[in-house]
């Protein structure tokens, strides 16, 4: 008999912590919606008194390689995407392990790696 209290003493506790939290998670989202509202200074781009356009703000060293895809790849990347993206993630998966069955091939066929 005293399992039994024990097991309801326990279901009854998470209950009531679940229900403070789901209060809480509540609570957040009613004051968080005040500051999640778009204003037109929020998606404006503000250095030193300047106003810059988005392209200006990048940082060259960070974005620099998807920069250079961005734009020298960008005719074959709309033609690919156009053609060939459905938008469907398994799609993606199916193509990678493709891609990867075949590297292991290539690796087989060429004697494997010596060790």
């Amino acid at each position: 008999m005293s399992l039994l209290m024990v097991v309801l003493e326990t279901a009854v506790s998470m209950f009531i912590v679940t229900l403070l939290a789901y209060g809480l998670y509540l609570y957040s989202v009613k004051v968080t919606k005040s500051f999640s509202r778009k204003t037109r200074e929020k998606v404006l781009i503000y250095a030193c008194g300047e106003d810059i356009t988005e392209k200006e703000a990048l940082l060259a060293d960070r974005h620099l390689f998807t920069t250079i895809w961005n734009e020298v790849f960008k005719p074959l990347y709309d033609s690919l995407r156009g053609k060939v993206h459905t938008g469907i993630l398994n799609d993606w998966f199916f193509w990678m392990f493709l891609a990867l069955i075949i590297a292991y091939t290539i690796i087989i066929v060429l004697g494997g790696v010596s060790g």
